[in-house]
């Protein structure tokens, strides 16, 4: 793991709700996320398609909040991540929405999440990932070894900035951390 010193301690976490913005990349990003940062709970977002009901007693213990990807307003999970976002709390999100397929362009940021940090008010803490295992579907990525690197950068306050200006500055810092496209390791992307 890199960039431990830029988790903020509990005492800035007791204060603010924290966003963690991760580039999504296979399916154990969550879980190589939250083992990287075992000190606090991190909710997680997912698409509601990737819910599989023989895992549903784990989606049901890790407090998963489901979103209906079918390009519909999804009013019921803005309300349960607005929810869970008051000081103290962390919510884990992936802006792409989806894992880009190898060697696609880099995929667009969802509106969202800036809505997300500009309303909840919350820190956003950026989180890059880089060598998990390519594989067909996100759930074989699970059975794959990899070197994945976590890379902790520093947080962001965007008290005051528009969701639009959020969601732009967010994409072009994530580029600039993956390369263009998720394909550089954090430490040469600096």
């Amino acid at each position: 793991m890199e960039g431990r010193e830029n988790i903020p301690p509990a005492a800035v976490r007791a204060q603010r709700p924290l966003i963690v913005v991760v580039n999504h990349t296979a399916g154990l990003d969550p879980i190589v996320v939250q083992v990287a940062m075992p000190r606090f709970f991190i909710r997680w977002v997912m698409g509601e398609d990737m819910r599989l009901a023989i895992m549903e007693p784990i989606w049901r213990f890790v407090e998963i909040i489901t979103v209906d990807r079918t390009g519909k307003a999804d009013h019921g999970a803005l309300r349960e991540m607005f929810g869970h976002l008051k000081p103290g709390k962390a919510l884990g999100v992936f802006p792409e929405g989806r894992i880009p397929s190898k060697g696609e362009p880099p995929v667009p940021f969802q509106a969202g999440i800036g809505l997300l940090v500009a309303r909840s008010g919350a820190l956003v803490l950026p989180v890059v990932l880089s060598g998990t295992p390519r594989t067909e579907s996100a759930w074989a990525s699970l059975g794959k070894t990899s070197r994945t690197v976590v890379s902790v950068q520093p947080p962001i306050d965007y008290t005051g900035r528009k969701a639009s200006e959020i969601v732009a500055d967010l994409q072009t810092r994530f580029r600039a951390w993956t390369g263009g496209a998720g394909s550089t390791p954090p430490s040469a992307a600096r």
